[in-house]
């Protein structure tokens, strides 16, 4: 790995250390400034819009002009959100901090590009994931630990000093890279990543098991309060927990899928995350959340691993418009999914958790029984030649 992946690892992580400090904590701070169970939900929904609305543009800006200077120019915009959430007097003012958080993922498909234009071959599942996700996750390991320590000495308020300082490391670091030498690489526009069948398949299958994170991934911290009884020092226990799945299963994924094929990774990760849904409405005692937790971050891991998916497969596609398309299908069509799972958890607080459990079951049967076609998104180093397959 060079120099500029360590440098954009160590960013990655900041990023992730600050977000992480918040993230597992975000919705009991949401509802002790008013907000209900559907607004909690109407929130998290609005951050899948924000991102939805700014992934195309980021594309745009990462084909056409240098990487690093989009990197520069938007990745600072997390921090007046942390500012926001600091000084909220209500739950309606988050609404703006999300916004400003979300815009400065306008420099992911930048990020992408740059990543994938460093992984040596071979090993892009690998080293994608490791800088691109599990660099995050294990910023989300150490996040929540200072999160629920801070917000259970001094109130919840108080946890988004560290986003703050972090985000603002975060984008200083940026500036260590060196320039990529122009825009990603790759020919063509927006039209042509649309209208290859093969990458709106993979939207499409990632789309849907984002679809179904989304439904229980803002409750997961109100379940273990108001139904598994847990303190705030406990809830940002069990966030590290789940952030260090993800820090472990990402590679792994990533392994499996270099070494053994698409498929197995798949299978391997919805296997692992309907169980630890299940074992979190079923399971009693702190151990056993503790295991749960462990497993609920693997599909934390999928952002990363599915971007490292849609790397692999990029040969003659514009770079940046590719990773832009991707990354707005995944968040439109996961958009409706935080307000579904608010609407679920008024109604009973386990049932998004049972919805999600089975639509990913659906999910692993599919992938399990449908024979595998050729997707006609070459992978690395094959060019024009006939491609293996490994579309889900």
């Amino acid at each position: 790995m060079d120099r500029n992946l360590k440098i954009l690892l160590v960013a990655i992580f900041l990023f992730g250390f600050g977000f992480g400090a918040y993230f597992y904590h975000y919705p009991l701070y949401a509802k002790e400034l008013g907000a209900s169970p559907v607004q909690i939900g109407i929130l998290f929904s609005l951050i899948q819009l924000w991102a939805f609305l700014v992934y195309l543009p980021g594309g745009w800006l990462a084909h056409r002009f240098e990487l690093k200077w989009v990197m520069v120019g938007t990745w600072w915009l997390a921090a007046p959100g942390a500012i926001v959430y600091l000084l909220a007097p209500s739950w309606p003012w988050l609404i703006l901090a999300d916004f400003l958080v979300a815009v400065s993922f306008i420099s992911g498909p930048a990020a992408q590009a740059y990543t994938m234009a460093r992984a040596p071959a071979g090993r892009e599942h690998l080293v994608f994931t490791l800088v691109y996700g599990t660099s995050f996750a294990l910023g989300m390991v150490f996040g929540p630990l200072l999160g629920g320590f801070v917000a259970e000495a001094y109130g919840l308020r108080a946890i988004f000093y560290a986003p703050l300082v972090a985000f603002i490391l975060s984008s200083l670091l940026v500036f260590w890279l060196q320039p990529s030498g122009g825009g990603a690489a790759g020919e063509g526009n927006l039209r042509t990543v649309l209208s290859h069948r093969g990458m709106r398949r993979l939207a499409l299958y990632f789309s849907l098991i984002f679809l179904a994170f989304f439904l229980v991934q803002p409750f997961f911290s109100p379940l273990l309060k108001e139904v598994k009884g847990m303190d705030f020092s406990e809830i940002g226990l069990l966030g590290v927990v789940a952030s260090m799945g993800s820090a472990v299963v990402g590679p792994f994924l990533s392994r499996i899928a270099d070494r053994i094929g698409l498929r197995p990774a798949l299978l391997a990760m919805l296997g692992l995350y309907v169980g630890a849904l299940l074992a979190l409405v079923f399971a009693t005692g702190f151990a056993l959340l503790a295991m749960a937790a462990f497993f609920f971050g693997t599909l934390s891991a999928v952002w990363s691993f599915s971007s490292a998916v849609v790397a692999r497969r990029l040969e003659g596609l514009p770079a940046g418009y590719a990773f832009g398309a991707f990354n707005t299908l995944r968040a439109g069509i996961a958009l409706p999914g935080p307000l579904l799972g608010g609407l679920m958890y008024g109604v009973t607080k386990e049932l998004p958790f049972l919805v999600a459990a089975a639509a990913l079951a659906a999910i692993f049967l599919y992938t399990l029984l449908r024979p595998l076609e050729s997707s006609g998104v070459n992978s690395a180093g094959q060019g024009a030649r006939a491609v293996e397959s490994e579309r889900p």
